[in-house]
């Protein structure tokens, strides 16, 4: 009974060794399949090994997938490509998929950093996550008319991607799908689309009311009066954006809507928004003016945290100014607080350390919730206050830490 036990464990360990079931040579290149479904002899593409890593760049330069493949008598349709199957392998240079292959898995040509090219084949409707991360000398996709969905990092960190090109039947595009594609510079959108447009390589909602996403390699954008709304992460990340003008339409920004514009010199905020949002211009280092109009009466957590630039802000109607909203803005030197001002939260001002000036119109001391001020600089920084209200603002908490009010 033992020795059968014993033979039965080395079947098993062998049999899970490796990650492949077969391997066929086709134009000189050798491709490593698994069985998909023995009953309908179907096959998908996969790494060789235990895993991905197990054999370094098993695959290299041109690979061509056949449609059909025969393995001990056996001829199987491929239909897919497994998930890592051709992750990190650095020399391979273009890809031929069949139409037969029907799904891709996660990162399957994830690290891939010598594809130039990729044709995805007819019928297939998804990009999983991950698919085409890190391909930075991808330089041209082309996506069936089939494609519907398109899913996070599916092209992150493509770095030479210029364009892409969006099907009639795309109805689901994660915008964190282009993260990292710093040369992208146009998004085209198939006009028939029922779900999304584009207008000078910037992707819209299909109404143009809502601006989607803006390529990080645009360097310019005129917002049309038909957008309202400025989605979340919309221009993360466009660092060769030196300008932005919001037109008066435009009444909503979402979170982080334009975090990491690195070359973004300043900013008009219009009457039409009373809310700046979490995150909204988070690490725009180049940011050194920003103007808020009578209407923004809230600032949330982070809108302007890490803008190291940022040396004069206006906000004349105010009332909230949330977390750590400009911290580490570490040029600023003076704030005035309008009397509108009625709190401010934990490190609102934190990494400020260049502020000398401060300016409060309240008569009453704006509520804090903890510790506001950087301790760096409130032993130099000056408070001014309206007349005969030193004392109350030298018993307010998150004021008094000021050593010099006045």
């Amino acid at each position: 009974m033992k020795k059968i036990l014993l033979m039965l464990a080395v079947v098993t360990a062998t049999a899970g060794a490796s990650a492949h079931q077969f391997k066929v040579l086709n134009k000189g290149k050798i491709i490593y399949y698994n069985v998909v479904s023995e009953g309908n002899l179907t096959a998908e593409v996969t790494f060789s090994g235990n895993t991905f890593e197990a054999v370094d760049n098993e695959y290299a330069e041109n690979i061509v997938i056949p449609e059909k493949v025969t393995n001990m008598g056996k001829e199987y349709s491929v239909i897919g490509i497994s998930k890592d199957a051709f992750r990190k392998c650095s020399r391979v240079r273009n890809v031929t998929i069949p139409e037969s292959v029907k799904t891709i898995g996660e990162g399957a040509f994830k690290g891939c950093s010598g594809l130039q090219s990729v044709k995805l084949p007819e019928g297939l409707k998804e990009l999983n996550e991950s698919v085409f991360e890190d391909c930075t000398n991808l330089l041209s996709a082309t996506l069936p008319s089939t494609m519907e969905k398109i899913s996070n990092k599916a092209f992150g960190k493509c770095s030479s991607l210029t364009t892409l090109l969006l099907p009639a039947a795309i109805n689901d595009f994660d915008i964190h799908s282009i993260d990292g594609c710093r040369d992208l510079s146009a998004i085209v959108v198939d006009t028939l689309c029922e779900n999304y447009a584009s207008d000078n390589g910037i992707l819209y909602n299909k109404r143009m009311t809502s601006l989607l996403r803006c390529p990080e390699g645009k360097s310019a954008v005129n917002i049309p009066a038909s957008v309202s709304e400025i989605s979340s992460y919309a221009f993360f990340g466009c660092y060769k954006m030196t300008n932005i003008t919001l037109p008066l339409t435009v009444n909503y920004l979402g979170d982080f809507s334009f975090v990491n514009c690195t070359a973004l010199g300043e900013i008009s905020i219009p009457e039409s928004i009373r809310l700046i949002p979490e995150g909204a211009f988070k690490d725009c280092t180049a940011l050194k003016k920003a103007t808020l109009s009578n209407a923004t009466s809230v600032i949330r957590n982070s809108a302007f945290y890490g803008c190291t630039a940022l040396t004069e802000v206006s906000f004349p109607a105010v009332a909230e100014i949330g977390e750590k909203a400009f911290y580490n803005c570490s040029a600023m030197q003076k704030i005035t607080f309008p009397e509108s001002l009625k709190a401010l939260s934990s490190e609102s001002f934190g990494g400020c350390i260049a502020l000398a000036n401060i300016k409060a119109l309240g008569a009453t001391p704006a509520k804090c919730d903890g510790s506001v001020f950087d301790p760096r600089s409130t032993y130099k920084c000056a408070l001014s206050v309206p007349e005969g209200k030193v004392q109350a603002y030298r018993a307010a908490a998150g004021w008094k830490g000021i050593y010099n009010i006045k």
